[in-house]
């Protein structure tokens, strides 16, 4: 899911995380903060096959993304906000985005994905969601996750379905590219409280 870049009017989480976030390892991905080095592959993967069930649209120029990746950095300077592009460890190759974003509060952060088409069916999307729900635990104050997603979207509905969330709210809106968007809101458990999760770190 597209990143909502929202400040948070409180912080009750450690902000000093955020802005000290270097890297979320997981089994095979690395999370990074946004970066400019990362926005032509953000610009041309990030196309109308893969917001199909986002808010946003795709960015028309690399203007555009830039000026997205500039402000979610100044979302992590300012402690806020943690959005990361996803990359294979091993090739380094860019693979989509992330984040942890204060739509629903600050005890209950948003999770938000996006792999390219072209790595899809590879279950990244779960381990980064995994990797950065084992850093939030470590690092925040959470209380539990929020998941946003189209009801039609199968492959990523089934991420918070099977980490244990159930759906709290359901709401219909229009995208910006004037697709109607049928979203369930998932709660999600901390991973603290379940079993048998792979492993992340962070540095």
């Amino acid at each position: 899911m597209e990143p909502r870049l929202t400040a948070f009017s409180t912080r009750p989480w450690n902000a000093r995380a955020v802005q000290d976030c270097r890297e979320i390892v997981t089994e095979r991905l690395s999370l990074r903060p946004l970066s400019e080095a990362v926005a032509p592959d953000n610009f041309a993967t990030l196309d109308l096959s893969v917001t199909r069930f986002m808010l946003p649209r795709p960015a028309e120029t690399i203007e555009e993304t830039l000026s997205f990746i500039h402000r979610s950095q100044q979302s992590k300077e300012d402690g806020s906000e943690l959005v990361l592009s996803v990359h294979q460890r091993e090739t380094g190759e860019f693979l989509g985005g992330c984040g942890l974003h204060s739509s629903y509060g600050p005890k209950t952060p948003e999770l938000g994905i996006w792999i390219k088409t072209a790595a899809h069916g590879n279950g990244f999307g779960k381990e980064a969601v995994i990797g950065m729900m084992l850093w939030a635990e470590e690092n925040l104050n959470v209380e539990h996750f929020v998941y946003p997603v189209d009801r039609n979207n199968g492959p990523s509905r089934r991420i918070p379905e099977s980490l244990g969330g159930r759906v709290i709210e359901e709401t219909k809106k229009i995208s910006m590219s004037n697709i109607e968007l049928d979203s369930l809101i998932f709660a999600v458990p901390l991973l603290s409280r379940a079993e048998n999760q792979p492993a992340g770190n962070a540095r």
